[in-house]
């Protein structure tokens, strides 16, 4: 079938050529230098750039190398934390309409060299699997010293208005102009793949309560519905409250048939495009549109993979993949949202009692298209 990009092997084989060249060239260029101070028959000293490497955790152990490996929860960053200004300490993730919480965001910073002004974005948007910020409200912007070698700070004050009360969906994103670091996508925005964006994605329901999401996808998609336990490190890492004032039932493996008997209601998207629905193992997510095929989609994420690869082991710089991470952002610019409702797990919990269950899409090619974790209680 015929495609608007080249070939995965062909590409990142001509990229890798182009990086290869230019590595020999910066040798050639050093070997002609005399050093002062060095003695005859001593080596050059070799080529060093100062650089940074700016990130947000999306978990615990991040260390900002990207992609994350497969089946991370990458939606519950312990980098974002939001409280109530009269109410220091008492993070949450529910916004009261008129109230005023200070969202702080920590920033990391693995290189040598510091970034003077490394800016933070906030973006808001009811409980969403997936995102992108067509989809989301910008509720803030500020920015900080990252020292090399370092971290930093923001803390933005937001005030609710009517229409974004109740459980949201928190998403930062950090880049600088100088050094330069950007993010992978303009929109697009996904902590698998893209260091400089994190993901705080946690509602609090009782169980069995209905609950509305999002599901930002291709238009050409095909996955799968999945729950998973929540593992209580993973929540302990946000610092909630509630987690303090519950006794946590932690289950190793939900019980069968789970899924099987939650309702899943589409109430917003096109409906002749998407379906939902068992296929006697899982519960099947598929859409179908004017977009990239599902072929060119794997062929994308191979190259991107690849590309991912090479800068996290020093083979070559992001430079080198211009063509990959433009193929990527073409990507990220069809995607469409749908809205459901679903009931929450009905799992069996006493009062004061409490679990989390991840409510996750796994596509076809093996990424988690992203999840919400549902802290329910008794």
């Amino acid at each position: 079938m015929p495609t608007d990009f080249e070939s995965t092997e062909k590409t990142i084989r001509n990229i890798r050529r182009k990086a290869e060249k230019q590595r020999a060239k910066s040798r050639e260029v050093l070997e002609g230098l005399e050093f002062p101070g060095e003695g005859h028959g001593r080596k050059p000293i070799g080529d060093f750039i100062d650089s940074s490497f700016l990130f947000i955790r999306s978990t615990q152990t991040d260390n900002g190398a990207r992609q994350l490996p497969s089946g991370t929860v990458f939606w519950l960053s312990p980098d974002i934390r939001i409280r109530p200004i009269t109410g220091v300490g008492s993070y949450t993730q529910t916004l009261e309409a008129g109230r005023t919480y200070d969202v702080e965001v920590l920033l990391r910073n693995r290189g040598d060299l510091a970034v003077p002004s490394a800016k933070v974005e906030l973006f808001l948007t009811d409980p969403t699997i997936g995102f992108d910020t067509r989809f989301a409200d910008k509720i803030g912007l500020s920015s900080a010293w990252v020292s090399g070698i370092g971290s930093g700070k923001v803390n933005i004050p937001y005030t609710v208005p009517s229409n974004a009360a109740g459980h949201k969906c928190m998403i930062a994103r950090t880049f600088s102009l100088s050094p330069l670091e950007l993010p992978l996508d303009d929109t697009n925005l996904n902590p698998m793949f893209d260091r400089h964006v994190a993901q705080l994605n946690l509602n609090i329901l009782p169980a069995g309560a209905p609950m509305q999401f999002n599901i930002i996808h291709q238009p050409n998609f095909d996955g799968r519905v999945q729950l998973r336990p929540a593992a209580l490190q993973d929540l302990m890492a946000t610092g909630h409250p509630a987690l303090a004032e519950m006794r946590y039932v932690e289950f190793r493996e939900l019980p069968a048939g789970l899924l099987r008997e939650i309702r899943f209601e589409h109430v917003f998207g096109d409906r002749e495009a998407v379906s939902l629905k068992h296929d006697g193992r899982a519960l099947r997510f598929r859409s179908r549109g004017d977009g990239p095929s599902l072929s060119e989609q794997k062929e994308i994420a191979a190259m991107r993979e690849s590309a991912l690869q090479a800068i996290a082991s020093g083979e070559a710089g992001p430079s080198a993949f211009k063509d990959v991470f433009a193929a990527h952002r073409k990507l990220g610019k069809s995607v469409a949202r749908d809205t459901f409702v679903m009931d929450t797990p009905k799992l069996r919990l006493a009062e004061g009692q409490a679990s989390a269950v991840n409510v996750q899409i796994l596509s076809s090619l093996g990424e988690l298209l992203g999840g919400i974790t549902l802290l329910l209680t008794g």
